[in-house]
Order: C-alpha cells, then structure tokens, then sequence
C-alpha cells in the first residue's frame, strides 16, 4: 500500500541521515585552505556532478583541496549536501554561494542563490552577477541583469546579441566609466 511505502521510505531516510551524522563512515576529506573537512564520497558523488566525475576518475583519491570557495561558504554547501537545508538571508553572500554552487554543478543550490541574487542586484553589483550569471548560464539573472545594465547606460547601445558576451559589455562599462570621469 501507499502508507506501507511511504513508512519504508521514512525509515531509509532516517537510516541514511544516521549513517552520514556517524563520523566513523566518513571516508574523505575535503580542505579549504587549512580546515579539513571529513565527508562521505557516496553523498558528495550523488549531490554534485562535478565531484561524481572528479572520484569516479580519481578513486584512489582520498582527499580534495578545494580553491575558490571560503570555508564559511563550503560549511553552507555541506550542510545543504547533508540535509538539503537551504541557508537564510543573514550575512550569506549569495553571489559566492552561487558561484561554488555552479563550480559543483549543484543546481538546486545555485537556483535558490540566483534567486536570491535576482532580488539583490542594483546598479552597483549587477556587473559582477552578470558576469556570473553568464559564467553558469543562469539565463533568468542574465536577463535581468543585462537589462539593468541598458538602463544604466540608456544611450549606449547595447546590442541584444551580447547578452552572452560578458568581457564585451564589462569593457564597454569601462570605457563608458572613463568617457563619464573625463566629462
């Protein structure tokens, strides 16, 4: 019956979440300039592409230093991978969330901070969240973003085709800065 399974389920959850609380199974270490991280391959494989790919290549690997990515963002991404807990609007910086989310290709992860960055960005970030968001092919940030960008500059002509050219508009935006400083 459909209780019988759902109790099954219930009860395979709550096995798996006691397995990974259990220190002693975990079998790999993730570090982060000079915090050591212990994980389990099995759950980091199953929640991240980038790092399924990375130890089904490497198995004989047991431990992965990990670079541009903070200790305080890893410890949001951790907690996520263990309990698919998303992080609350305190101090995360959402554009770093979303960049390591992307590096991992850890997608609901990185939706929930492109969201959060689409109610954020103004005239004085939305070239580093274009710039992002062009990097990991968020095409909702992109938009918005490259819109703003338009209105900021209404007449420089930003053609619609480099809405995915990110070091064209950011050059563009120099030059436009520069003509402004010389008026």
């Amino acid at each position: 019956t459909v209780e019988e399974h759902i109790k099954l389920q219930n009860e395979f959850y709550s096995d798996i979440k006691a397995f990974t609380l259990d220190d002693t199974t975990k079998d790999f270490q993730i570090q982060i300039d000079k915090h050591d991280f212990p994980v389990h391959k099995f759950l980091l494989a199953a929640r991240s592409p980038t790092l399924a790919e990375l130890l089904k290549n490497n198995p004989e690997v047991e431990n992965l230093n990990l670079v541009d990515i903070s200790v305080e963002i890893f410890e949001i991404i951790l907690k996520f991978l263990y309990t698919d807990e998303l992080p609350g609007d305190d101090e995360t910086n959402f554009l770093h969330l979303f960049a390591a989310a992307g590096k991992l290709k850890i997608k609901k992860l990185m939706n929930f901070a492109a969201n959060k960055l689409n109610d954020m960005i103004d005239e004085e970030n939305v070239l580093e969240i274009f710039k992002i968001a062009c990097k990991y092919e968020q095409q909702e940030l992109k938009q918005k973003a490259f819109g703003l960008i338009k209105e900021k500059y209404p007449k420089s002509k930003f053609k619609d085709e480099w809405i995915d050219d990110a070091e064209k508009v950011e050059k563009l935006i120099e030059f436009l800065k520069k003509m402004e400083e010389m008026e």
